[in-house]
């Protein structure tokens, strides 16, 4: 299917050397233009980035195609600090508007906190309240958060319900599935967007090839992917459809370092693994993984 209508753009790798499985380094900005000119023709709407991310809002400042009609989404910067101060909270705005003028944009489709344990601080609600306004300046069309687990996203529904929730989920991590916060996002009318569909790229790498700490994730990886070509599927397709799928998802967010690995993604609906075979929420739970370890990046040890 070229018309990626839920497939979405992550661009850390406009900014950073990002990914277990890249090779490759930064993505070059005349690579960025490829990419998001590619994205642009075919259907992919919404595309994501941060002030984390390195330089990527000031490369996707310089290579969004006129006239793009991309829905973009960024983030406040992280705070991390068990009290938000009043200043804090004013930098919100501030930075924020530094990332329109990076991203040359005179609004955005969605504006989220990065770490949702800024929400979750003393003086959070002073964080929610400075998107709000924001959002009533009409800067932002949605606001939410950006979660890690199904703790973080409980004390935020217990303050707040967003407009959009951007959670880890993948045929490997499936954790917030199996405790019913996806479905409980959807009867909210929480508009989702998944990240880390291939866990940086682990669930696409040869299973041999994974890094040793990793090395538990390695029968699933080879499993699933077993799984996909026996439904004449890539692991890539597969792991899209699964996410696409599920209730009350918007965007399913891949980050690629180049046109040619984008050009493959787009074709993920015109594989339809068939649900009896094994792609329904019951039978895929087989590849899930319940090791924090495993699943969380940022406590993963490579070196």
């Amino acid at each position: 299917m070229r018309d990626a209508v839920k497939l979405g753009l992550g661009t850390a790798q406009f900014g950073l050397d990002y990914g277990v499985s890249n090779r490759e380094g930064m993505t070059s900005e005349d690579e960025a233009r490829r990419v998001l000119q590619l994205a642009s023709g075919h259907g992919v709407k919404v595309i994501d980035t941060a002030r984390a991310y390195g330089r990527s809002q000031e490369v996707l400042g310089r290579c969004l195609p006129a006239g793009h009609g991309f829905d973009i989404v960024t983030k406040t910067a992280p705070l991390r600090t068990a009290s938000i101060s009043r200043a804090q909270i004013a930098g919100v705005a501030v930075q924020f508007e530094e990332s329109l003028a990076l991203l040359r944009q005179e609004r955005v489709y969605g504006l989220l906190v990065h770490h949702a344990g800024d929400v979750l601080a003393a003086g959070g609600e002073g964080v929610v309240d400075a998107l709000r306004a924001l959002q009533g300046r009409g800067l932002a069309r949605k606001i939410g958060v950006s979660v890690y687990d199904a703790r973080e996203l409980d004390g935020v529904l217990a303050r707040w319900t967003p407009d959009i929730v951007q959670l880890p989920l993948s045929v490997l991590d499936q954790r917030l599935i199996a405790s019913g916060h996806v479905a409980q996002l959807a009867r909210l009318g929480v508009e989702i967007h998944v990240r880390s569909v291939f866990l940086q790229g682990l669930l696409l790498m040869a299973p041999e090839a994974i890094p040793a700490p990793l090395q538990g994730a390695a029968r699933s990886v080879a499993e699933f992917q077993a799984f996909a070509a026996a439904g004449g599927c890539s692991p890539a397709s597969a792991a899209l459809q699964f996410g696409a799928a599920l209730p009350g998802v918007r965007a399913v967010l891949a980050g690629v370092n180049n046109a040619a690995q984008l050009d493959e993604l787009l074709d993920y609906g015109s594989c339809a693994v068939d649900a009896a075979a094994g792609l329904d929420g019951a039978a895929m739970a087989r590849f899930a993984l319940a090791d924090e370890a495993l699943l969380n990046p940022a406590q993963w040890r490579l070196q």
